[in-house]
């Protein structure tokens, strides 16, 4: 026999709208427009035949009835909640997908993926690479780290590290540099560019009071890591960026001649959607990442 139940999507949108007394609130908590959110409350108060809401001027409160509704949905909801999550942990292994850019995990993160296997056994780590900012219209994902200068509306952000620039070249190639006072006699150097950023040997520069010796390069391409190969065999001289300097530094085959770090204004974020703050696997990779940080900025 058929069951007579609300559609769930709009039980969904008046549990967040009435947990946040605002339309605007539950649209952001789960990434629906308020007007959807508006239209699913009235599509469910159409199919109890009554008023969840009372609304004025654009603001919403609760009725009586509502009220009682309200109780009574977030405690069906949380037994849900709390069953499925036990009922999951009993079954195969648990999945995280994580979006991030292509470099940042063949770089910094794959080499630190069998200390997570080892801390968290019965967690997997499904891995999706994109150019783009992370975009759930684009991909379906858990989590993503997120680069820029502050993170995105709509989701929990969590700060990881800041982005900075500084010079970086073989140990061999450094013992051959000008002193600090002379910076601009870097322009008889061999220059080594990743394209992702056009403006970064320009802004080094500018950091020294110096202009950019305008020259070809010996290397151009929009792989940080093969820049920082190229300039770990002594090729010439790069900008290195964390988290991608890690492994070259732990290694002693890249050094850095001149102590200083030029801020870019840019930071990366691990961002997830509000809805998993509270979601053990989530909260699990969390704490492993931020552990891993310090050793990355």
């Amino acid at each position: 026999m058929r069951r007579d139940l609300p559609p769930f999507a709009a039980l969904r949108a008046f549990e967040v709208a009435a947990k946040h007394n605002s339309f605007a609130l539950a649209a952001e908590d789960i990434h629906l427009s308020a007007s959807a959110i508006s239209h699913q409350v009235r599509s469910l108060e159409k199919y109890l035949g009554f008023q969840l809401f009372i609304r004025d001027k654009g603001r919403v409160q609760l009725t009586v009835k509502g009220e009682v509704y309200y109780l009574f949905l977030k405690k069906l909801l949380d037994d849900l909640e709390r069953s499925t999550k036990q009922i999951a942990a009993s079954g195969p292994r648990k999945k995280i997908t994580v979006n991030l850019f292509r470099s940042l995990l063949s770089s910094w993160l794959f080499n630190l993926i069998p200390d997570f296997n080892k801390q968290h056994s019965d967690i997997e780590l499904d891995f999706i690479l994109s150019e783009d900012p992370p975009d759930h219209g684009l991909h379906e994902f858990d989590v993503a780290i997120y680069f820029g200068p502050k993170p995105p509306g709509g989701y929990h952000c969590v700060h990881l590290f800041d982005d900075y620039l500084t010079l970086v070249c073989s140990p061999e190639v450094a013992a051959k540099l000008p002193s600090v006072e002379n910076i601009e006699a870097l322009a008889n150097q061999a220059f080594l560019h990743c394209t992702c950023d056009e403006n970064e040997w320009r802004i080094w520069f500018d950091a020294f009071g110096a202009s950019f010796p305008e020259q070809h390069y010996q290397l151009a391409t929009n792989d940080r890591s093969l820049v920082l190969d190229a300039a770990a065999t002594g090729m010439g001289i790069a900008i290195g960026r964390p988290p991608y300097l890690s492994r070259f530094l732990n290694a002693n085959s890249l050094t850095v001649p001149y102590d200083k770090r030029v801020d870019s204004g840019n930071k990366y974020y691990l961002i997830y959607p509000k809805g998993l703050k509270r979601d053990e696997n989530v909260q699990a990779f969390q704490a492993w990442l931020l552990g891993q940080c310090d050793s990355a900025a």
